[in-house]
C-alpha cells in the first residue's frame, strides 16, 4: 500500500508517467485479500471504494474497477466467512454489470461458488442453494460462464452438513444429491458427485446421527468403496471418510458396524 500512496502523490505531483491504475490496485487488493482475515477483506474492499471514486470523479478508465478487481474483494469476504458482506457485493456486481460502461463486470461461476462455499461454512443451506438456483437460472437465459459444477453442488451439501436445522439438512442435501445424478444421467456435463460430496454427505449422516442416518453413511460409504473398485477413482474414500463414519459408530456403540467399517476399509486397501 505504500509503494501505491507514493505513485498517487508523485501522480499528483505531475508525474504522470506513473499513473495508479486499476492493475496496481488490484495487485494491493489482492495482497490484503490474500491475508483471509475480516481486516484484510475490510481494507480491500475500501481499496475498491477508493477506486469508484476516482473514476466516477475523473472518468479515467484505467482505474475503474473490472470484474477481476470485484472478483477479489468478495472472495477476500468469502474467505474471511463474512458470507452475507459476500452476497451483498455480489448483488452490486450483477447490479453494475447490467450497465453499459459496466458490461464486463460480469460474475462467473468462481465467483457465485466462493460465495455459496462461505454460506456453506456458516450452515447457511437455504441461502446457498438459492445461489445455486440462481446460477441455473442465468445458464438458462444463455450466461454460460454460470453454469454450476460439482463444486458448486458439493457447497451447497456441505451448507447443509453445518446447518442446524437437522430434519429440513438431511432432505435438502438428499435432493441435491440425488440431483447430481439425474443430471449426469441426462448427459450433463461437470456435475458427477466426486470424492468431496460423498464426504459431505457422510459428515451430514454422522453428525445426526441415530441409527437411520448412520445406515445411510455406511451404504453410502460402501458405495464409494464399489465404485472405487470399479475404477473410479475420483470417489475413493479417503481417512476423513472412513473416520466419520466409524467415530459415529463408535459414539453409538454399535460394535458390528465398526467392525464393517474396518471390512470396507481393508476392501478399499486392496483396491
Amino acid at each position: 500500500e505504500k509503494i501505491l500512496r507514493r505513485m498517487i502523490e508523485l501522480h499528483k505531483g505531475g508525474s504522470h508517467d506513473v499513473q495508479p491504475n486499476r492493475f496496481a490496485y488490484s495487485a494491493c487488493i489482492q495482497a490484503f485479500a490474500s491475508l483471509k482475515s475480516k481486516e484484510g477483506a475490510a481494507k480491500a474492499y475500501e481499496l475498491l471504494r477508493e477506486m469508484l471514486l476516482a473514476y466516477n470523479k475523473s472518468g479515467d478508465r484505467a482505474i475503474r474497477p473490472n470484474e477481476v478487481t470485484w472478483s477479489i474483494v468478495i472472495h477476500a469476504f468469502a474467505n474471511s466467512n463474512e458470507p452475507g458482506t459476500a452476497n451483498n457485493l455480489l448483488r452490486k456486481m450483477i447490479e453494475l454489470s447490467a450497465l453499459e460502461e459496466y458490461a464486463e463486470v460480469t460474475p462467473n461461476h468462481v465467483v457465485f461458488t466462493s460465495v455459496i462455499s462461505a454460506h456453506a461454512q456458516a450452515g447457511e443451506g437455504r441461502q446457498a442453494e438459492e445461489l445455486l438456483r440462481e446460477m441455473y437460472d442465468s445458464y438458462a437465459e444463455g450466461k454460460e460462464s454460470l453454469k454450476p459444477s460439482v463444486a458448486a453442488f458439493t457447497a451447497c451439501i456441505q451448507a447443509y452438513a453445518n446447518a442446524s436445522d437437522a430434519v429440513t439438512a438431511v432432505s435438502r442435501a438428499e435432493a441435491l444429491f440425488d440431483e447430481m445424478w439425474t443430471r449426469t444421467s441426462d448427459g450433463e456435463v461437470g456435475v458427477k458427485p466426486n470424492g468431496g460430496t460423498y464426504s459431505a454427505m457422510l459428515d451430514l449422516y454422522c453428525k445426526i446421527g441415530g441409527n437411520e442416518n448412520l445406515s445411510k453413511a455406511e451404504s453410502l460409504l460402501e458405495r464409494m468403496v464399489d465404485e472405487c473398485a470399479s475404477g473410479d477413482e475420483s470417489v475413493r474414500p479417503g481417512q476423513r471418510a472412513f473416520s466419520s463414519v466409524l467415530d459415529a459408530y463408535v459414539a453409538s456403540g454399535n460394535d458390528k458396524g465398526i467392525e464393517r467399517v474396518g471390512l470396507l476399509k481393508q476392501r478399499v486397501q486392496d483396491v
